[in-house]
């Protein structure tokens, strides 16, 4: 269903389900609707009791993955010998939050270790700097997390150097393996049941396997470490990485929410208290709009220590100390954000099918969340780039039915380098090449029907809605890639009434939200498509979008 929102950008809507009985969940005891929303989630039924009741007893053996018993044997080796360790991380929350799930854990067995989180000046990933700080402080092992899966030239340096490097990662290879010990569930010859993991939901497994082993040769001769108070920043990772919430990252970031209530993570909870934000029930609003872009912020504004350095913080001072810089450098982000959206919609031209600009004024560590907001506002891929000479640095996205990273291999010859998934990429450019870049990649998207499309779950009435009903639903939480949050389409009247938004149908107003600057177009007693979301609390229904039918 293609349809046009008020603002004129059309986009089409996927329903995915019909609200009807499902003959295969007759025996369970929830609501049709419920009942649709797991068939669309691909729940099954004999999976829909540990869906609603997770357990962490069913997690699968980190062994499956592979190298993972050669990567902690060559871990223990260190700890056993005292031998130096060193853990190179990367600047995003995944990357941020594996690094200190390492740190922690290694200083609660009694390892201290190093970290080293590269700038986006250097690049992605381990580099030279990072290896010769190895060595500078005498680390005869580096674990790089989050990274390292394609870094065969950084990897050999190290090994010329006499340093061994493990790789926790999750991103795809390209060619052969590594010459080293590398823990990808990527690879071929892994038999981890879940592919699609975070790297820190990776580095978790390589914990818990650690520990295994650990004990098996009586390493601890008291309280062994509780491996639980971990899974709050595996939730943050995983959350963070938009990886699919099915299978293991479901039941971790269940749990890991649960940590973050209990507050014992003194950085999340001093985090949290400035933001003012203690119900984490929400899932992906809560990560999405107050922990993530937070903890994210530091790598953006070229300062990612910071973000470890909350995470593996005990001191209570200290960390309100760090979480009042961060709440500083999200806030500086989004007046950046704010003012080179405001410097693109100068430049747009409507009549082009694709978004691409450049400017030396636009900082590279916010190009991606802006390219995302352009997609997103004007219904087009958009490619943003913060210019300097002689190679600037872009980042595109891209909502369904555009794979912007084969568009980014069909468009290599003006690349010097590029990366990412089908909705996400970053790539590297000669700044003279910009225009000629610019040109191609409008024409390959001209050849492409885009239209930036929306999943609904089903087209819906309001008085489905029961209050046994909006429990179900909140049962289904954390919602996130893979389990979204359910949206639905009706067909109703926009009601503002002493400065209220209602849904009227069948006679019968209901209580809604909706941002204010979302009704500008908006005209009372019109029929409209309404996108909404439903959540426990009043008001019940949060609206999203709202269409006319074209």
């Amino acid at each position: 269903m293609l349809l046009q929102n008020i603002d004129g950008i059309y986009k089409n809507i996927n329903i995915i389900g019909k609200y009807e009985e499902r003959n295969e969940f007759a025996n369970l005891n929830v609501s049709i609707l419920t009942k649709v929303l797991l068939k669309n989630r691909n729940v099954s039924y004999e999976h829909a009791e540990s869906f609603f009741h997770p357990a962490l007893k069913d997690m699968s053996s980190p062994f499956l993955l592979p190298d993972m018993e050669e990567g902690v044997e060559r871990t223990i080796h260190a700890i056993e010998h005292n031998e130096g360790i060193l853990i190179v991380g990367d600047y995003d929350v995944d990357g941020l939050s594996s690094t200190a799930l390492l740190v922690n854990f290694f200083n609660e067995i009694g390892k201290s270790t190093s970290w080293y989180i590269p700038k986006r000046e250097e690049g992605y990933g381990i580099n030279r700097n990072s290896v010769d700080y190895a060595e500078e402080t005498g680390c005869g092992l580096i674990i790089a997390v989050d990274n390292g899966t394609n870094a065969f030239l950084e990897i050999e340096y190290a090994q010329n150097k006499g340093i061994d490097v493990i790789v926790i990662d999750h991103h795809k290879l390209r060619g052969e393996d590594l010459n080293c010990v590398l823990i990808n569930p990527q690879r071929k010859e892994n038999r981890f049941p879940l592919r699609d993991l975070a790297a820190v939901g990776v580095a978790f497994c390589f914990i818990v396997a650690l520990r295994i082993n650990l004990r098996q040769r009586g390493y601890f001769k008291s309280r062994e470490p509780n491996l639980r108070k971990y899974l709050d920043m595996v939730a943050l990772g995983t959350m963070g990485d938009m990886v699919p919430l099915i299978k293991e990252n479901r039941l971790w970031t269940i749990y890991g929410m649960d940590e973050m209530e209990r507050g014992n993570r003194v950085g999340i909870k001093m985090l949290k208290k400035l933001c003012n934000a203690y119900r984490f029930r929400g899932g992906d609003k809560y990560f999405s709009h107050i922990l993530i872009p937070h903890i994210n912020a530091a790598g953006r504004m070229d300062l990612p220590s910071l973000s470890v350095e909350l995470l593996t913080s005990s001191d209570e001072e200290e960390s309100v100390r760090l979480a009042k810089k961060l709440v500083e450098l999200n806030k500086l982000r989004q007046d950046i954000q704010k003012n080179i959206m405001k410097d693109i919609s100068k430049h747009i031209d409507t009549n082009n099918a694709a978004i691409v600009l450049s400017s030396s004024q636009w900082h590279r560590g916010i190009i991606g969340v802006v390219a995302n907001q352009a997609t997103y506002r004007y219904g087009k891929p958009a490619v943003i780039i913060s210019k300097n000479k002689p190679l600037s640095v872009g980042s595109g996205r891209s909502g369904n039915g555009f794979n912007m990273f084969e568009a980014m291999e069909e468009m290599n010859t003006f690349l010097e380098k590029f990366g990412g998934h089908e909705k996400a990429v970053g790539l590297t450019i000669k700044t003279e090449k910009i225009g000629d870049f610019a040109e191609g990649f409008t024409k390959l998207v001209q050849k492409h029907t885009f239209h930036s499309s929306v999943d609904v779950d089903c087209e819906i009435k309001l008085d489905v809605f029961e209050k046994k009903t909006l429990r179900e639903i909140a049962r289904m939480q954390p919602f996130g890639k893979g389990n979204p949050s359910p949206r639905f389409l009706t067909k109703a009247k926009i009601v503002v009434a002493n400065n209220k938004i209602h849904i009227l149908q069948k006679e019968k107003l209901w209580s809604a939200y909706i941002k204010k600057s979302s009704t500008k177009n908006m005209k009372q007693d019109k029929m409209y498509y309404i996108l909404f979301s439903p959540q426990l609390n009043f008001p019940f229904f949060n609206i999203e979008e709202i269409f006319e039918e074209n």
